[in-house]
């Protein structure tokens, strides 16, 4: 797991729990003595050869792997600094494709990673891969819906269809259902009960 902190200068970094918690390998010294030991015949020498070069290279991978995850957390983070300051309308869109593209590594590896990892931020603890949002004409759907809610609040009498048709004169051509479902999700009402109820908190 990851968790991200807000460092004197106002930005924000991760730090990979398991680099810095985990358990660190270490070859045994003891081993190494053999090698050079006029005691310990030829067979044994070999063996623990052979095992040492295992254990070099167990090392090496587990070093590059931890690398890997770096630099993609790193890029998750310093691609949605905003989220960490003004919460998930302000997540950008970031496809694990897009992702595989900027650090240069795998998709297959990013899918990995994303998929099995959770991140502690100061907006809650969530899966890495919820930092990686979709892209819909250049915005995430979490950017969509503030769009949506600003639009409803300054506009109270605009139908589903009329907040396609205004997103589509932005460029932003997604379908009326998925207005619709986009305005529930923020919590905001259809049309016709925004008009029959148009101040209910004076009610």
């Amino acid at each position: 797991s990851f968790t991200v902190f807000k460092t004197e200068s106002g930005q924000y970094k991760g730090i990979n729990l398991e680099e810095k918690k985990g358990p660190q390998l270490r070859i045994n010294e003891q081993y190494l003595k053999m090698l050079d030991d006029p005691g310990v015949d030829a067979e044994t020498k070999n063996y623990v050869k052979q095992k040492l070069e295992a254990a070099k290279d167990l090392i090496y991978n587990l070093e590059r792997r931890i690398e890997t995850i770096n630099k993609i957390l790193n890029t998750i983070v310093e691609t949605q600094q905003e989220f960490f300051e003004l919460g998930s309308f302000w997540l950008k869109p970031l496809q694990q494709s897009t992702l595989s593209e900027m650090v240069g590594i795998h998709p297959s590896t990013i899918s990995r990673t994303c998929s099995s990892k959770y991140i502690q931020t100061p907006k809650g603890f969530f899966p890495l891969k919820y930092l990686c949002p979709r892209n819909v004409h250049g915005y995430s759907p979490y950017q969509l819906k503030a769009i949506i809610k600003r639009m409803v609040t300054e506009h109270k009498d605009l139908s589903d269809q009329k907040l396609a048709n205004l997103l589509a004169e932005r460029g932003i051509n997604i379908k009326r259902r998925t207005v619709t479902k986009y305005r529930h999700e923020v919590g905001e009402k259809s049309s016709f009960e925004r008009k029959k109820n148009p101040n209910p908190a004076s009610n």
